[in-house]
């Protein structure tokens, strides 16, 4: 029965990208396999750990809720990820997209400390009469989401606002690198999945929550909820990596790469582990708009 369900992987990414969430049968299959197999070996934690490593602390640029991510090389992408049970095999495309693991030099940039909220992404609204997200009512969103990270924006729509806002998306490797700093670390926090320092799946809150609200779970560099709450967008196509010879038939500029997952409820994509690792690449069409993908804006410093 699984392996019959296996052979509609490929419909049922299509169904992600174009509907804005997991069909029902491959959620079962996702949680079939991770009480079955443990997925590749990572577990949960309930301690609250304090982020170490050799990502230095950020320098926050207080005026406007950035910090400085400092010039310097990093390693991107991973090699660790390996699918040996047969039946996750149809998997396997999305973790070799993040090969091979290979050192990048970044100059110097600024990253927001949090996601985009709301209450932002009003004030282009306002400013510029940009239709605003269509779960907002006569242009404004519910009370009490004022801090919350705004979604059903499309990559346009981000794109729009960062430079409106004097700033610009971050690029994919920009992201990477304020999320795991410089010890190749797979969470923000760490090496081991902790649901308590982000909204994730574990979290079973079903919605986003207000930017920053994981004191314990941001990066080395200060920078909050680069897992969780939300995907957000990047700058970069969804092209393979230097040396990555991998068959991909979503390589190339039909998709925008976003990062992180998202809050990964029943009412939107149903997120595994694996997937908030902060190596892990996955895409969007830029022109739609998804319950569950927001952005940040980065500027050069």
């Amino acid at each position: 029965m699984i392996m019959g369900k296996m052979t509609n992987f490929k419909v049922q990414i299509s169904n992600y990208l174009t509907f804005g969430f997991w069909h029902l049968d491959l959620v079962y299959l996702f949680g079939i396999w991770i009480l079955t197999f443990g997925f590749i070996g990572l577990t949960a934690s309930c301690s609250r750990e304090t982020p170490t490593g050799k990502g230095s602390a950020g320098q926050l640029d207080a005026k406007d809720d950035m910090v400085l991510i400092g010039a310097g090389e990093f390693t991107m992408g991973s090699d660790k990820v390996e699918i040996k049970e047969e039946s996750l095999k149809p998997l396997e495309p999305l973790f070799k997209a993040e090969k091979p693991r290979h050192k990048v030099f970044l100059k110097a940039f600024y990253m927001d400390k949090y996601e985009t909220t709301n209450l932002k992404y009003k004030k282009l609204v306002d400013a510029t009469k940009r239709k605003p997200p269509s779960i907002w009512k006569d242009g404004k969103y519910q009370d009490g989401r004022d801090n919350h990270p705004v979604t059903l924006v499309a990559w346009q729509d981000a794109d729009e606002y960062c430079r409106w806002a004097g700033k610009r998306l971050p690029t994919e490797a920009e992201w990477e690198k304020a999320a795991r700093g410089g010890d190749e670390r797979q969470f923000p926090w760490g090496n081991e999945f902790d649901g308590s320092k982000a909204n994730t799946e574990e979290s079973k809150l079903d919605d986003t929550v207000p930017v920053g609200s994981y004191e314990s779970g941001k990066s080395p560099y200060g920078v909050y909820d680069m897992v969780g709450n939300v995907w957000e967008w990047t700058a970069d196509w969804y092209r393979p990596y230097p040396g990555n010879k991998e068959e991909n038939e979503f390589f190339g500029d039909a998709f925008k790469v976003a990062r992180g997952g998202a809050h990964g409820t029943s009412g939107g994509h149903y997120i595994i582990q694996q997937l908030y690792r902060t190596s892990f690449r996955f895409f969007f069409y830029p022109e739609r708009m998804y319950t569950d993908v927001g952005f940040r804006c980065a500027k050069h410093k």
